[in-house]
């Protein structure tokens, strides 16, 4: 996608743009992934999942990271789109293949709930 269609690509356009260097621009791209990573965890407790996920996908447009494709993958699973929930685990198991944090599990859950 380019910065024209998403809003965040734009506003880190718009930064690069006013002279800030690189490693500026990384820094406040990675806190704003981190921060609508902070707002997709806030809108999943509050059972608004489109907007859970909604942020984890803008998140993931700034830096890719297991905990956005596992929140992904846990708002998807809520709204019932099982087959875009498994993609986002699996995506979330290949950037770490030992899979600290169990996500395998959660996967075989929704592999299981696509099935039924």
């Amino acid at each position: 996608m380019d910065s024209q269609g998403d809003p965040t690509l734009s506003m880190m356009s718009k930064m690069k743009a006013q002279c800030l260097s690189d490693e500026e621009v990384e820094s406040c791209g990675e806190l704003m992934a981190t921060s609508f990573l902070n707002m997709a965890i806030c809108h999943h407790i509050l059972k608004n999942y489109e907007r859970a996920v909604q942020n984890c996908e803008r998140s993931l447009s700034l830096k890719k990271s297991i905990k956005a494709y596992y929140r992904l993958g846990q708002g998807l699973k809520q709204l019932k789109n099982y087959e875009g929930s498994i993609k986002a685990f699996k995506q979330a198991i290949l950037m770490d293949t030992s899979d600290p944090n169990d996500i395998q599990t959660e996967l075989q859950v929704v592999e299981r709930l696509e099935k039924a």
